[in-house]
């Protein structure tokens, strides 16, 4: 008697081909090619950034003052980052060695063309330094899935 563990190969096989192409294709590690201050504001955990499409701004504020920044990041490829359901979470905080299974974080989704935001206006920001990783996330079958975490950077503002 044979014990079959999923319905049929093509399950698992499929299975194995959505893992590999989430976690192991290029474009799933992210990097902050610059990071420039120039003011705007951070929101509570799981908030999500706003989008203008008049202006193509996407901007989220954490009312703790007056300053303002700007971060950008390279983009994911990932189909499902880049559609209805994907996105990134900017995980943030005012000490170095960013947790991301317990820090804040701001949800910039996809909000519509060929891909998710690479950039984020945060604003109602206090004097001081903050540090931030970044995660892509997408959704397939209304399942959650995260990329790896990029690596820590820091922004301190006067």
């Amino acid at each position: 008697m044979r014990l079959h563990l999923f319905p049929s190969m093509t399950y698992l096989k499929w299975i194995i081909i959505s893992i590999a192409l989430f976690f192991l294709l290029p474009g799933c590690s992210f990097r902050f090619p610059s990071i420039a201050s120039s003011g705007a504001s951070l929101p509570q955990n799981g908030t999500q950034a706003t989008y203008d499409p008049s202006t193509g701004l996407v901007s989220a504020s954490l009312n703790l003052g007056t300053l303002e920044a700007k971060l950008q990041w390279g983009p994911n490829r990932e189909a499902t980052v880049n559609r209805t359901g994907g996105g990134y979470r900017l995980f943030y905080q005012t000490n170095p060695n960013v947790d991301t299974a317990n820090s804040p974080f701001i949800e910039v989704p996809f909000f519509s063309g060929s891909q998710a935001p690479s950039t984020l206006a945060l604003g109602g920001l206090a004097a001081g330094t903050y540090y931030f990783k970044l995660v892509a996330f997408g959704s397939l079958k209304g399942v959650t899935n995260l990329s790896s975490e990029s690596a820590e950077v820091s922004i301190s503002l006067p």
